[in-house]
């Protein structure tokens, strides 16, 4: 039993030093491909591919960047909904009318004096349970 737990130990060292190896290869690879000039997510994500994670550890994911059109329509269809929330609505963006809020809806003075008899209720309740 010891030696296979020998062995384990020694393929795990063994696991553990080719990533350590796999990762330095990556970064020189990371680094050329940067100097060539040549986008690195797309390396990046192939070497991801080529080495899953060891057990336990994390793989970082190469950030994604947006194209300035793609920021500019994103930003307009949010102008558009808050403008929609707000009741100010573009003619062009709105696509349908957004049914009018009521006001402040306020209680009845006959709802608050019902309210209010039921809590002196449970009030006076609690102080005779007390003493």
């Amino acid at each position: 039993m010891s030696s296979l737990h020998s062995a384990l130990s020694q393929l795990e060292a063994e696991r553990d030093q080719a990533q350590k190896h796999l990762d330095g290869i990556n970064s020189a690879i990371t680094v050329i491909t940067r100097m060539a000039g040549k986008p690195v997510a797309a390396t990046a994500s192939v070497a991801a591919a080529a080495a899953p994670a060891a057990k336990g550890k994390k793989v970082k994911k190469a950030k994604r960047t947006m194209s300035p059109d793609a920021r500019a329509r994103i930003a307009a269809a949010q102008k558009a909904r808050w403008a929609r929330t707000k009741g100010s609505a573009p003619a062009a963006t709105a696509t349908a009318a957004a049914p009018a809020k009521a006001g402040k809806r306020t209680m009845t003075p006959a709802a608050r004096r019902k309210i209010a008899a039921a809590q002196k209720a449970r009030w006076a309740k609690f102080r005779a349970a007390k003493g």
